[in-house]
């Protein structure tokens, strides 16, 4: 193949990575006669390199395509010179080497596109190859475990962690023989670490893509085992004068029997961080987050010992991708530079997070960078090993090599992040639409290296402590709080301070202490300075959620900063006025008992509260069977929670599942549901129902049978079982997918030898004698049992259809004693259907005496980014039918939060992607509001975790509707209540302050309980010896 025939030629094929990157280098002089053109990798345009593809890096104002949905993209028109702006003339040899640390899923070390981007220990790299060699000569498991044991131990450089070549990973397993959790190896299987890690280092050799900053050396540290939504040191000069910690507290040993456990991910990340700091990396990045609910003492100790250090490194994370401006951890710890996403226009990017503690946007969107080889690609599929990807985990690369330069140039670190701050350009507007509730910003701008490189000496004023303040709510109080600021470059002198409530919330708050603009004569290069706050709240209706501006103006200064502000009610620390009431668990057993367990309700047939909880635990007697204990809310003669007499039930399948009250044979008595839980899907999971009397002894359902029992062998048990009477029992029944139970199956034909038994949807009941099942007429199939709140009758309603796809007609059957007794013809217009929705009674907003509203609401997807929402009253047997959309195109609705009704109103409350709905879809009105969510780790669900509720009046009249979020799920550790409220405009959202409560170590919120059938709701916290209830009334 000579150089004509190259020259013309789109595709190869290569033996190696090798011989590919040495055709690379070599094509224009010696053209590739000596290369074995055999096998390997595909697509190289020779004529149109990769390079072309780093908008970051390079911005001529090209047009990009968005992916607004798996269908359907947008093209943004970019804007000339939005990128990194990299200077041109930069001369990369002579920038000093700065180590990066990044803290991600690992990385492909032998990209040919990361060759030579890493930091090496050669004497470490020796020995993993001495290792690598005994396990090939090992021909059976004693010979490669000697290997194991000779080699896990060596260290050369005596860091604490054996082999470390290049990097290590926290995610493997403890290594004993040391101590310390991981291993040296730092695969790559899921592709995010080898993405950020391109950004930032690949290497300028004609292979694929270049990096921003060449003078970076990385250590991978691998810390994830998914992608968010792994002697001597070789040291120059500049290397050997690199700070100890001699100048503050020590780092911790590495060993694991000197850490906290790794209880929660960033225990993990945390070693990773460790880690980075016993290599002296000069920059930390980490492309990922947690919510404040799963905070680690032990990152937040290293990041302040980090910052301590003569010389600190630098710690740089991405913001999120969220669309909020909930702050999420590392983000939030003080010090820690957060990043934005912006687009090829300049704005931040539909999905990035923003707000007061995110100080810079990099860009973020359809991001060009390495990828292992052995992953496929999704987006760039020209050839393997590179990649397309989106998200702020993509700008914090690009903001780390920012600061790789600047340190690179001799800067030293807090005046390469002045540096970083001062030369930023301003975000352009956001052009996606705009919440009426948010400003999308960021503190400075969207980065340049270059006006970086060039700036001036001036003051930088940043908050120093971005923690948002969690501050103490009491009821008719002034709030007091402080604001901290530091200047991180020149000095400044007679600074004038104005501290002042923004406008839009104005109507809530005011600030009375200072009135008075605060003046400073002098203010430090480095200099922290604290001003106290006091604030008026204008009603006890305020939100929990603001900020205080300050504005900081002198000669060479004009900076505005926010201050969020999180009002809080710690739960233990307030009394009456807050709403809580404090109720004592009193009683026999108690002691005997421990009641340092978590409670769970016992709850009606109806799912709904009992005033009852039970405590579970193995029996030290007899460790077979599980004991239990009830407790039951008693108001005479003082309010207390009674212990009960304790129960004990023998050789249980799984574990106590639920707890169930009502007279399910002759009179009240209690049912205790055992559900395995090993099995996910519940294909083959086991579930049992005990009877129990009133005193907690077993009784026999029938003669001889002490429990009902089910595999999901044959017809899986929904979890939403519903009651039906039959023969003076009230048994569980449900719809669920399987085939006719083995009982009821036809005898044997000798004309067919194979019958058809398909696996559909059936109504099935569980009875004393097994699984039975209800006939459906012929056309006729089960849909969905609806949910009840008079399950005590024993009478089952099932939607019913009759036909298929969208002829079919739908009915309401009631059934009882096995069979349907009776059955009517639902009238839904303009559209409706039931197959595959799942269903959720609606809740009464009527005023407490007048008629109680039984609707059921089931919602399904209409479209790529819509509900339909259908409200059904199986009195009447009618109802009605609605779509609802996002109010953008990129977002998209997911699933109900909750459906409202009265005599006059129709509500529903909706989750989508990034915010939540309210429409109220008779008077065709909608609101929307920040989730607050947090979705960077796949681990922590947030969807199910939002509970609908009503607010009402202490009478109970003027009922709201709203949405209670339990502590933990969200970007704050608080509970939080989304309630709407009626505006001049139409509706909005409102977070109140009064409901965001605080628990104390050692308590557990529990499910929100709802009183007097779903019209009044009280939230509940266990704290070891009481209970606390705050009703959800104002």
């Amino acid at each position: 193949m000579g150089s004509e025939s190259l020259g013309k030629s789109q595709s190869y094929n290569f033996k190696s990575l090798k011989s590919k990157q040495e055709f690379l280098k070599c094509f224009k002089a010696c053209g590739a006669s000596g290369l074995e053109l055999d096998q390997g990798l595909k697509g190289q345009s020779l004529g149109d390199p990769l390079s072309r593809e780093l908008w970051g890096i390079n911005n001529s104002g090209i047009k990009q395509l968005v992916e607004v949905n798996y269908l359907t993209s947008e093209v943004v028109q970019g804007i000339e010179g939005e990128d990194v702006n990299l200077p041109r003339d930069l001369d990369e040899s002579q920038l000093r080497e700065v180590r990066i640390a990044v803290l991600d899923t690992g990385v492909d070390l032998r990209h040919p596109d990361l060759e030579g981007a890493f930091v090496r220990k050669e004497s470490e790299c020796a020995l993993v190859n001495e290792y690598h060699a005994c396990l090939a000569d090992a021909s059976t498991s004693a010979e490669r475990s000697r290997c194991d044991e000779k080699f896990s131990a060596m260290d050369s450089d005596q860091n604490g962690y054996p082999l470390d070549c290049s990097g290590w990973n926290v995610e493997s397993e403890k290594n004993f023989r040391k101590g310390v959790k991981g291993s040296p190896f730092v695969i790559d299987d899921q592709g995010h670490g080898s993405h950020v890690m391109g950004t930032i280092a690949a290497r300028k050799n004609e292979v694929g893509i270049r990096g921003i900053a060449l003078n970076a050396k990385l250590i991978p540290v691998r810390v994830l085992k998914s992608s968010p939504k792994e002697a001597l040191s070789l040291m120059n000069s500049d290397d050997a004068a690199r700070d100890t910690l001699s100048d503050g507290e020590d780092l911790p040993s590495p060993n694991e029997s000197e850490l906290p456990p790794a209880e929660v991910d960033p225990d993990v990340f945390a070693r990773g961080m460790l880690y980075a700091l016993i290599e002296k990396a000069d920059i930390i990045n980490m492309s990922l987050g947690w919510p404040p609910g799963a905070d680690s003492p032990l990152m937040r100790k290293l990041i302040d010992l980090a910052h301590k250090q003569k010389r600190p490194p630098l710690i740089v994370a991405a913001a999120g991708n969220d669309s909020t401006d909930g702050l999420i951890l590392p983000c939030s710890y003080s010090g820690v530079i957060c990043v934005a996403a912006h687009g090829v226009d300049g704005g931040l990017t539909h999905f990035s997070n923003f707000g007061s503690g995110v100080e810079v946007a990099a860009p973020g969107q359809s991001i060009l960078s390495t990828w292992p080889m052995s992953l496929r690609n999704r987006i760039y599929t020209d050839q393997p090993g590179w990649e397309f990807k989106s998200g702020t985990s993509m700008a914090a690369p690009a903001v780390a090599s920012a600061l790789a330069v600047l340190l690179g140039k001799g800067f030293s670190p807090y005046e390469s992040v002045a540096r970083l701050y001062a030369g930023v350009r301003p975000t352009k507007p956001f052009r996606w639409s705009q919440r009426d509730d948010q400003n999308r910003s960021v503190v400075f701008g969207n980065i340049d290296i270059t006006a970086s490189l060039r700036a001036k000496p001036r003051p930088i004023i940043v908050r120093a402590n971005k923690t948002p303040k969690l501050t103490g709510f009491v009821a008719r109080q002034n709030i007091k709080t402080s604001i901290e600021l530091k200047n991180l470059w020149a000095s400044a002198k007679d600074i004038t301070l104005q501290i002042q409530i923004p406008q839009r919330y104005g109507d809530e708050f005011e600030v009375i202490s200072p009135r008075e603009s605060v003046l400073i004569s002098q203010w430090d290069s480095l200099e922290t300075i604290e001003k106290s706050i006091e604030i008026r709240p204008k009603s006890e209706r305020v939100t929990g959620e603001f900020e205080v501006e300050v504005r900081v103006f002198a000669e060479n200064i004009d900076e505005t900063l926010y201050m969020p502000v999180n009002l809080v009610v710690p739960v233990d620390r307030v009394k009456g006025a807050a709403g809580i009431v404090n109720i004592p668990i009193v009683g026999p057993n108690q002691e005997d008992f421990s009641l340092d367990l978590t409670p769970r309700s016992v709850v009606s047939m109806d799912k709904g509260s009992t005033g009852e909880f039970f405590f579970v635990k193995k029996s030290e007697q007899n460790p077979s069977a599980t004991d239990f204990l009830i407790v039951r809310r008693q108001e005479s003669p003082r309010l207390v929670y009674q212990v009960q007499e304790a129960g004990q039930i023998s050789n249980p399948v799984a574990d106590l599942n639920m707890l169930v009250k009502g007279p399910f044979k002759d009179s009240i008595n209690y049912v205790a549901v055992f559900r395995n839980r090993k099995t996910n899907d519940h294909i083959r999971g086991t579930t049992e129902f005990i009877l129990l009397g009133s005193d907690l002894q077993p009784l026999e359902w029938s003669v001889g049978v002490t429990k009902l029992q089910h595999v999901n062998e044959k017809a899986t048990l929904s979890i939403d079982f519903q009651w039906m009477k039959k023969d003076g029992l009230l048994l569980p029944t449900w719809v669920g997918i399987g085939v006719v139970p083995d009982v009821e199956k036809p005898g044997f034909d000798p004309w067919n030898l194979t019958p058809q038994d398909p696996r559909q949807l059936r109504l099935y009941y569980l009875s004393p004698k097994g699984l039975r099942s209800v006939d459906a007429p012929d056309d006729f199939t089960f849909i969905q049992a609806l949910p009840s709140d008079r399950a005590s009758d024993g009478v089952v309603r099932v939607v019913m259809a009759a036909g298929g796809g969208f002829d079919a007609d739908f009915y309401i059957a009631e059934i009882s004693e096995g069979q349907i007794d009776a059955m009517e013809r639902l009238t839904v217009k303009p559209y409706h259907s039931f197959v595959n929705l799942q269903p959720q009674m609606t809740l009464d907003l009527n005023d407490d005496g007048g008629a109680q509203n039984r609707s059921i609401a089931f919602g399904g997807p209409a479209a790529l980014s819509s509900l339909r929402v259908s409200l059904l009253d199986p009195v009447h047997h009618s109802g009605s039918s609605f779509r609802i959309d996002a109010f953008d195109k990129y977002d998209a609705l997911r699933r109900l939060a909750g459906v409202y009704t009265s005599n006059t109103s129709q509500y529903v409350v909706a989750q989508s992607q990034y915010d939540l709905y309210f429409y109220d879809l008779l008077a065709g009105k909608s609101a929307r509001t920040s989730l607050k969510r947090f979705s960077f780790l796949a681990g922590y669900l947030f969807d199910s975790f939002f509970y609908p509720v009503t607010l009402r009046d202490p009478d109970l009249k003027n009922a709201q509707a709203a949405v209670y979020i339990p502590g933990g799920f969200g970007v704050t550790p608080n509970s939080e209540l989304l309630a709407v409220k009626k505006t001049e405009e139409g509706y909005a959202f409102t977070r109140p302050a009064k409901f965001r409560y605080l628990l104390p170590q050692g308590c557990t919120e529990l499910d929100a309980q709802n009183r007097e059938r779903r019209r009044q709701y009280t939230l509940m916290y266990f704290c070891g010896d009481r209970f606390f209830e705050a009703a959800l009334t104002w």
